[in-house]
């Protein structure tokens, strides 16, 4: 099956992607401390660019409170399961499609990406809506049910690959269409 990455930063380019080591974030104030302790504790191989993103720069973001909370599910729960910490994003040809029909996006570029291992979960589930427990939520997440019929003629399917992962080519919209 073929997978694919929206860069939205810019930032990649072909070649082989491996978890970070080295985090930007300063480790000698509080919320450094804290982040190196968890970092320590639950990170030991290193964390990809987007747990770094959320460590970092969502702190008192929603989506931030999120995935602390999918984390702590995946930890408790599901700890065979990848960490969205540990891992890189894709979607397949169908996910991608319909990702950038729903978001304002203008500056992209799409790759195909390759991993070993990855994981499909529906997307759809994070969610900061009141009306859900999100612990309630982040379970049906790890465990690729959903209990609670959220949208379900709908799915987003994001893929979350392992490390190390493979950015193939470049791959422009109209050649997935």
């Amino acid at each position: 099956m073929k997978l694919y990455h929206i860069d939205r930063s810019g930032n990649l380019s072909c070649g082989i992607l491996n978890l970070k080591k080295e985090v930007s974030i300063d480790m000698d104030t509080v919320i450094g401390k804290m982040f190196e302790n968890n970092l320590k504790r639950y990170h030991k191989n290193g964390i990809s660019v987007h747990g770094e993103h959320y460590y970092v720069n969502k702190i008192n973001d929603m989506s931030f409170m999120i995935d602390i909370v999918f984390e702590y599910e995946r930890l408790l729960n599901f700890p065979n399961n990848i960490s969205r910490y540990e891992s890189f994003f894709a979607f397949d040809k169908v996910g991608v499609l319909k990702f950038l029909s729903e978001n304002q996006i203008e500056d992209y570029k799409i790759y195909e990406v390759e991993s070993k291992y990855c994981e499909k979960h529906n997307m759809r589930l994070l969610k900061g809506n009141v009306n859900f427990i999100m612990s309630e939520l982040a379970n049906d997440y790890w465990n690729c049910t959903n209990r609670y019929n959220i949208e379900l003629d709908n799915p987003l399917y994001e893929y979350l690959l392992q490390f190390p992962v493979h950015i193939i080519k470049e791959v422009k919209i109209d050649e997935l269409k």
